[in-house]
């Protein structure tokens, strides 16, 4: 009989919450077979602490079952694997009834967290139908694999997956976190990945071109918003010196008139400004400053568009070579603030 042991997660002592833990390399159970379902059901028994309708953890040891061939393969690519188990309860005369929504098991993906994970599926649109999940009763397992081999499903409520979800959400929107960049960096990373372990020497080739040709377009991106933020900087900082200097500039000596005009500008921009002999040229330059400026950012959106265009055809070849050879891009994320609201 397989056997398994669980450690209580560090501050859910009085909660429902542990791991499992599967043996090392342990092939997947025949779910058809008396002695071998019962021996899955007992192995993993206390990852579904709080199911008390047989039939739902029938259910679920069946669902566990036949993932796990889909675990170990994406934990070959990620840090981790997190899947939900929807659970509603109803009022009954004899008490609450508990069921599962839809399949009764919802995969959501890889991470590096299970709040990372749960954030990014979050943001998508595949979330549950069918029912609304009961916090408490609904389980979360976040699967992950130690050295020897061995699988771990560390599990507690579903509201406990919500509140850290929350928690991470409100810290990267705290810490002003780069949504796209966040999608870029986890292509680029399981693109690396898959060159770095796959067998076939012609994907590798082409992956490994790939993601240098992203690479090298991410960083052509990178410099042209770093010229356009700064063209438009300076359009900015040229108008509203010049309307400042308007309205009080005339009391100044004129080369206190040309200082105050330079501020914020970069050096090519002040020169021209210190040459300036009167009052009058200054502002006149102000104004062709801002103009040229803004000419020159348009020019710069029309190219950051254009090599956007080059990326996300170089990203969605990627993917499709990733999902073709089974890598798990699936719950990438959306690129976007997901825009959670406190329930």
């Amino acid at each position: 009989m397989l056997l398994a042991w669980v450690t209580p997660l560090a501050g859910m002592a009085e909660t429902r919450a542990g791991t499992v833990v599967l043996p090392p390399n342990m092939p997947p159970p025949d779910m058809s077979k008396a002695q071998a379902h019962d021996s899955f059901v007992e192995l993993i028994g206390r990852a579904m602490s709080g199911i008390n309708n047989k039939g739902v953890q029938m259910r679920i040891a069946q669902g566990v079952a036949s993932i796990l061939p889909r675990v170990a393969d994406d934990l070959q690519h990620a840090k981790g694997v997190l899947v939900i188990i929807p659970v509603q309860v109803s009022q009954t005369d004899s008490g609450d009834y508990q069921s599962l929504i839809g399949s009764g098991l919802e995969y959501v993906g890889i991470g590096s967290s299970p709040a990372d994970a749960n954030l990014a599926y979050t943001s998508s649109d595949r979330l549950s139908q069918g029912g609304k999940p009961d916090p408490e009763a609904s389980l979360s397992y976040w699967f992950t694999k130690s050295s020897d081999g061995s699988i771990k499903i560390a599990y507690s409520q579903l509201s406990w997956l919500k509140r850290g979800t929350f928690a991470l959400y409100g810290e990267r929107k705290l810490a002003k976190y780069d949504w796209v960049r966040a999608r870029q960096d986890e292509v680029g990373r399981l693109a690396r990945s898959f060159a770095a372990q796959t067998r076939d020497a012609n994907l590798q080739s082409e992956m490994t071109k790939l993601e240098n040709q992203r690479t090298a377009a991410l960083k052509e991106l990178d410099e042209l918003n770093r010229r356009l933020y700064e063209e438009l900087a300076q359009a900015q900082r040229a108008a509203e010196s010049g309307r400042i200097l308007q309205l009080v500039g005339f009391g100044l000596e004129l080369y206190q008139f040309k200082l105050k005009a330079s501020e914020g500008l970069n050096p090519a921009n002040k020169a021209a400004l210190m040459n300036e002999q009167t009052s009058a040229g200054v502002l006149q330059k102000l104004t062709e400053i801002e103009t040229n400026s803004n000419s020159e950012a348009t020019l710069i959106q029309q190219r950051v568009l254009v090599e956007t265009n080059t990326y996300d055809g170089i990203e969605t070849k990627q993917i499709y070579i990733l999902q073709k050879s089974r890598v798990p891009v699936g719950n990438l994320p959306s690129g976007s603030d997901p825009q959670l609201e406190q329930p």
